[in-house]
């Protein structure tokens, strides 16, 4: 289910990324801002997070603008429960999420290679941190 959220991810931003410039870089500032602004002492810190790449995963698949990959993106969150799974939030994989995370963020704005490459290494925290 992670690969078939990712490889949509992956398809809408490949998709998107001459013809929706200005509206993928948009969403890059506004991903960045919301993450930014997510309190570091919160005690729900870690859901919130979770919270926050769900969003994230959601803002990039519907840069396609296709809602059947939006049903199949809230279908499979909800089967992967992925409101209850915020382990990569906590202490044994907090830094190296955050660091992958903020690397997805940046390369939004970079270049698709870049971008495909960060987002895999997000996937692989997401894959080894999934309950």
């Amino acid at each position: 289910m992670l690969e078939t959220i990712v490889s949509m991810a992956l398809f809408s931003v490949s998709f998107s990324w001459n013809d929706k410039a200005d509206e993928r870089t948009l969403c890059a500032r506004l991903l960045s801002q919301q993450y930014r602004s997510i309190p570091r002492d919160d005690p729900e810190r870690a859901s919130a997070l979770a919270a926050f790449d769900y969003e994230l995963f959601r803002t990039l698949i519907s840069l396609a603008s296709n809602e059947e990959m939006d049903g199949t993106f809230r279908t499979a969150a909800s089967r992967l429960f992925w409101n209850r799974n915020a382990e990569r939030w906590k202490s044994l994989h907090a830094r190296e999420t955050s660091e992958r995370l903020e690397r997805l963020l940046a390369a939004l704005e970079q270049n698709a290679e870049t971008f495909r490459e960060a987002l895999f290494a997000y996937m692989h925290i997401l894959k080894r941190s999934w309950l």
